[in-house]
């Protein structure tokens, strides 16, 4: 097996190896077993709902004319997402986004509350 020394800086050498005809296995981590069974879809339906239109994820990148300079590689996407006229910073933009998750499962909240006390 020959290594990539491209994939040593972008983590990708950290992945353990996966034959492509192997279905990795996907789902909802949870921390305890559910006391009801639509207590899970109920979460799964919140989480869905509080992240729903915003981008994946604070992408950043090495500049390619200099590794030591990080760029903001999806400030676009969270432009048009915060509505702004300008790119914003990570910071910005991580603020922003926690700012709509919170919101959105403050309107879940009185339903979540309920799956603690059955």
């Amino acid at each position: 097996m020959s290594i990539d020394f491209d994939s040593l800086f972008s983590g990708a050498a950290d992945d353990e190896y996966v034959p492509d005809d192997v279905i990795p296995p996907r789902g909802l981590v949870v921390a305890e077993r559910a006391k009801h069974g639509n207590d899970l879809v109920l979460e799964a339906h919140a989480f869905l709902d509080s992240t729903r239109g915003l981008p994946m994820v604070v992408f950043v990148e090495t500049s390619d004319t200099d590794p030591n300079v990080e760029i903001f590689a999806n400030a676009e996407a969270y432009r048009i997402a915060m509505d702004r006229l300008t790119a914003p910073t990570i910071k910005e933009a991580l603020a922003w986004e926690a700012q709509r998750i919170s919101e959105r499962l403050a309107k879940w909240a009185p339903r979540l509350d309920e799956l603690d006390g059955i």
